[in-house]
């Protein structure tokens, strides 16, 4: 990885952090915890359920 391309990266990875709330020593959820959320949704109605690679669970 260049150094450009990691600039890009820290600062990518800052903006979803700034973005959901999270401090730099908080933790973030795992896929599992994501994946579950999704289905919760899905099985209350607010989110369509959908099996796209993005959405599958692995």
């Amino acid at each position: 990885m260049s150094d450009e391309q990691a600039e890009y990266q820290v600062r990518d990875r800052l903006s979803f952090m700034r973005f959901l709330g999270p401090g730099l020593g908080d933790r973030v959820p795992d896929r599992t915890t994501i994946w579950l959320f999704r289905e919760a949704l899905v099985t209350a109605g607010v989110m369509e359920g959908g099996c796209s690679p993005a959405s599958t669970r692995t």
